[in-house]
């Protein structure tokens, strides 16, 4: 039964973690999940991401990666740490499991010293549970319009709605 679930921890996932994440990993488009794995694995190595994972008991049901060099450029030159490619398993969503992992970034981004945390998000709308609960989290647009590949649209220009067409949002930490 759902309700009898083990609660949800969070915590950086390690390279002994390697499998269970390869059960629940949602590659970007172009990757491998092996591929993607490792490239996110060696960016954390290098201190560049964190990986982090939701689990219940011992299993993963969730991640996001925390980028301390985001290739958007303003949160780049603003040191503004962006989280990105968050993912909760189905069976676990609106329980909380993605709230929690964008709050143990906004601690990590704060112990790190940011005062500010951003991210983006696809603007179509498959992604309108994800535009709600950062709006109600406490993001809001950073004033920049949408980006394609984290680049500006310019007015006029046209653009494929899809993953990377996106709305860059930030907070404020306290």
């Amino acid at each position: 039964m759902a309700d009898s679930l083990p609660p949800v921890f969070i915590r950086k996932l390690a390279s002994s973690d390697l499998a269970a994440w390869g059960k629940i990993v949602v590659p970007l488009s172009g990757y491998s999940a092996d591929a993607y794995m490792a490239q996110a694995f060696a960016e954390q190595e290098s201190g560049r991401r964190r990986i982090i994972g939701a689990f219940s008991g011992e299993e993963i049901v969730g991640y996001v990666f925390l980028n301390f060099q985001p290739l958007y450029q303003p949160f780049r030159s603003l040191n503004i740490p962006e989280f990105q490619d968050l993912h909760v398993v189905p069976a676990m969503r609106g329980r909380g499991v993605a709230a929690a992992l964008v709050a143990f970034c906004e601690t990590a981004a704060r112990e790190c010293g940011a005062e500010m945390i951003g991210l983006g998000v696809s603007v179509h709308k498959n992604f309108g549970p994800a535009q709600r609960l950062y709006a109600k989290l406490g993001y809001s647009p950073d004033g920049n319009g949408i980006v394609h590949e984290r680049q500006n649209v310019t007015f006029g220009e046209l653009k494929p709605v899809g993953d990377d067409l996106c709305l860059m949002m930030i907070k404020r930490l306290a």
